[in-house]
């Protein structure tokens, strides 16, 4: 049978089949474990803007980002907001936040003032990434939440006002490799927040470990399906939502 039960909990007959790595990789070294071997290749593709990202540009991208992150005050423990659409440096944005051990919020880019101070306030973020078509809904929502130490404009290379940085110029912030922080399989690596049945929208806490195993899932049924380097995958899901995050 494909699934057996001991008491109330239910085994999976697949789980000798998915090889799970060691939970010293977290999601973020998991994700990029093979992007050194796919190396000048495509890796995200804005059909509208032409703009792309190859995974060497990837790889480097997360590691700027980190360290501007870090220069800013981010570090493990503390809750990044990601507010924008769908953008080629939204991987960026989010793994080199992941990377200093940080929790990121996505947030839904049509939110408004209101509703986006809402999740920021719940989230407790203290720094928020945000689109420049989102940017004075957001620059009017941090402006009364005494949490909120930074803003940073997630596009373009002129900051806007109110911009502490831009992430074109976190991307290009030199330095030494972050060493490893050390985070537990346990802590929050994505806090999606879903309306769920009733009530207001409501923060689900998601762990490495839930991340890695739910991306090896995915790997398993949908992955052989795919040829790795050379298939395009088109993404009209919303990066901000899970769906979107996990497939895309």
């Amino acid at each position: 049978p494909a699934v057996t039960w001991e008491g109330n909990v239910a085994h999976s007959a697949f789980d000798s089949e998915l090889p799970l790595p060691p939970y010293a990789a977290r999601f973020t070294e998991t994700v990029m474990r093979d992007f050194a071997s796919h190396g000048d290749r495509v890796a995200v593709l804005d059909g509208i803007s032409g703009e792309a990202r190859t995974f060497d540009d990837l790889s480097r991208d997360v590691e700027g980002v980190a360290r501007g992150l870090s220069g800013l005050g981010v570090g493990a423990g503390d809750t990044v907001g990601l507010f924008t659409p769908n953008h080629v440096d939204f991987f960026a944005a989010f793994h080199g936040a992941a990377k200093l051990g940080a929790t990121v919020t996505p947030l839904n880019p049509l939110y408004t003032s209101h509703e986006i101070a809402q999740q920021l306030q719940g989230s407790r973020a203290k720094c928020l990434v945000a689109h420049s078509a989102c940017f004075d809904t957001a620059r009017t929502a941090c402006a009364d939440l005494p949490l909120m130490e930074r803003l940073v404009q997630m596009d373009g290379e002129r900051p806007l006002e109110g911009a502490d940085a831009t992430l074109h110029a976190l991307k290009r912030t030199e330095g030494a490799d972050l060493p490893a922080t050390p985070v537990a399989s346990d802590a929050t690596a994505c806090l999606p927040y879903s309306s769920g049945t009733t009530g207001l929208p409501k923060g689900t806490m998601l762990t490495h470990d839930n991340l890695v195993v739910n991306l090896l899932q995915c790997d398993y049924v949908d992955g052989r399906f795919w040829e790795a380097g050379k298939d395009v995958i088109i993404s009209p899901l919303p990066f901000f939502h899970i769906y979107g995050f996990m497939y895309s």
